[in-house]
């Protein structure tokens, strides 16, 4: 209070016993430029406090006392960056050159909130000239606001810096404008561009941080264009990643010269590239194991990683929806390739994930032709290696049947989600068949009656739009198993049917299945999908928790795509 008093005793005393009315924006503009210098900081501490129309209307004052210099130049600006007027474009300009109040990162950021293009040399100019990286991330962001094909090759100049040497938040911010850029301009990256995005993406620090995240959404954007590229580093002929990769693989922190494959396997699904699709079959369909160069825990990685990229690989044609998958993760989930061309790569519980796997992807497929072999592994399938580990755990004691048993309740799970109604009979003829032997496998059984029982009561509605509804009236309901069968079978409909379907539940506060919606809107993809997409985003953006986070990630992946499709 005291502060407030002996300002307006001061600018009583200044305006000639004229009243204070900083209702008046010429009052308050008087006030900063032809006030002492004391004076002008209590009106600019002040002003601070204001409305923004009154901060508007001062600008051309504000500028008078930053263009003044001395003790009030800071404030002053501070206030000019808050307001971001186009008014104030020369000063941005000028703070972002000289940074004289510390402000030229907060100037760029201005600059570009005001989109104020013909800046766009100017900053160009001091992005390529600064040491500050924090100024390069502010011009970084403000050339963001106004995406322009002119920006790309200084971005990309950027990003090819050497991360152990430069912050690599300052290569981030390029990606991820490098790929709004490819979104609004399809054609402002050439193939050489698209080629160091996807060598970048590989880029890492010793203190454990990637640009994986901001660069591979970057990929997203620029879409379609960047599958070959892709498609050789999966097939391991980029000799820049090579090199790369030999920089990385260490015995204190391995990072096996297969990596590669993995990365562009994700990012070629979510592109849902079709020449993934071959690439992928032709991968499964190999003998797997580590090079006979490779010795001793060089191997045991290599071999870690093959398996990984194996997983990823399986779900990746679930994702695909490609019917010429279907024969050949018919056999993974029979134990087919498991126990034969990747036996070097796997033990019991990575063969149980590899199948449980295939035949999830089977039901993402949705070819219900599998749905008795999917009956039949749950009644007769075995992991041996599982096997023999609960034969050995047994001789020191009881051990829970369940256990042993777990592939045997999977495969239940996949058949549930597949069937189409017509195989309750069938589960609960497995289901009695079995509590004779191990109870507990019948009671895990048991939970995906309900399952097939919704599909045995939508079904047979008469139309899809009355199907979808009957299944839609289940997507908040308290089972996870329950809502995945409806978003599956909704998915299963007409285009236009399910579009509408699972974007009326999309910002479901079950975010597993959000992220089954999320997957199943890549195939009716559009840029209604994209609308929403997008206001989603900004109705959350504030929720930051892990989960979210990764939600919110696959909806900006799932963006790109459906504006491109």
């Amino acid at each position: 209070m005291k502060k407030i008093y002996l300002l307006t005793s001061c600018l009583f005393l200044f305006a000639g016993c004229e009243t204070p009315n900083w209702n008046d924006s010429a009052y308050v503009s008087k006030l900063l430029t032809e006030s002492d210098s004391s004076e002008v900081r209590m009106a600019l501490d002040r002003l601070g406090g204001e409305k923004d129309e009154l901060k508007n209307a001062v600008v051309p004052a504000l500028i008078t006392v930053y263009k003044k210099k001395g003790a009030n130049q800071k404030k002053a600006m501070s206030l000019l960056v808050q307001i971001r007027s186009m008014k104030a474009k020369d000063v941005y300009l000028d703070e972002l050159k000289t940074n004289a109040t510390g402000y030229a990162a907060a100037s760029a950021a201005a600059l570009g909130d005001a989109k104020v293009k013909e800046a766009i040399p100017d900053l160009l100019a001091v992005l390529q000239s600064s040491s500050n990286a924090d100024a390069k991330v502010g011009v970084i962001q403000a050339l963001g606001k106004m995406p322009d094909p002119k920006i790309v090759k200084p971005l990309i100049e950027i990003i090819k810096l050497d991360v152990d040497n430069n912050p690599i938040k300052v290569h981030s911010y390029a990606c991820d404008v490098l790929g709004d850029v490819a979104l609004a301009f399809p054609d402002a990256l050439d193939d050489a561009d698209i080629k160091q995005l996807t060598l970048s993406v590989f880029f890492g620090t010793t203190g454990g941080r990637s640009l994986d995240k901001p660069c591979g959404l970057a990929i997203q954007k620029v879409g379609k264009k960047a599958i070959p590229h892709l498609a050789a580093i999966f097939k391991g002929e980029r000799a820049d990643i090579n090199k790369l990769i030999l920089k990385y693989d260490k015995p204190v922190d391995p990072f096996p010269s297969n990596s590669p494959k993995l990365i562009a396997a994700k990012r070629m699904t979510s592109l849902r590239a079709p020449e993934a699709v071959d690439l992928f079959i032709a991968d499964l369909e190999r003998v797997k194991g580590a090079p006979a160069t490779l010795k001793g825990d060089a191997a045991v990685h290599y071999r870690v990683k093959e398996g990984q990229i194996t997983s990823e690989i399986i779900r990746s044609l679930g994702d695909l929806k490609s019917p010429k998958a279907v024969k050949l993760l018919a056999d993974i989930t029979a134990g087919k390739y498991v126990t034969e061309q990747w036996d070097e790569i796997t033990d019991g519980r990575v063969e149980l994930q590899l199948r449980q796997e295939a035949a999830y992807a089977l039901n993402q497929i949705g070819d219900r032709s599998k749905v008795e072999l999917l009956l039949k592994m749950a009644d007769e399938g075995v992991v041996n290696d599982m096997e023999k580990r609960w034969m050995i755990a047994a001789r020191k004691g009881p051990v829970k049947d369940v256990l042993r048993y777990q592939f045997n309740w999977m495969m239940a799970y996949s058949y549930a989600m597949l069937n189409d109604g017509s195989g309750e009979g069938d589960l609960k003829k497995l289901i009695d068949k079995n509590a004779k032997k191990y109870d507990g496998l019948s009671k895990k059984m048991s939970i995906y009656l309900p399952v097939i029982a919704l599909a045995k009561a939508c079904s047979p509605k008469k139309d899809d739009a009355a199907k979808a509804a009957c299944y839609a009236a289940k997507l908040g309901d308290a089972s996870s198993e329950i809502r995945e069968k409806a978003v599956w079978e909704i998915a299963r409909l007409k285009p236009e049917v399910a579009r509408t379907t699972l974007l009326a539940a999309w910002n479901t506060k079950f975010l597993d299945t959000r992220e089954i919606i999320t997957s199943s809107l890549y195939a009716v993809a559009d840029k209604s999908v994209a609308a929403k997409a997008s206001e989603i985003l900004e109705a959350e953006k504030n929720k930051s928790d892990k989960g979210f986070k990764l939600s919110h990630l696959r909806f900006k992946l799932l963006h790109a795509y459906a504006i491109q499709h």
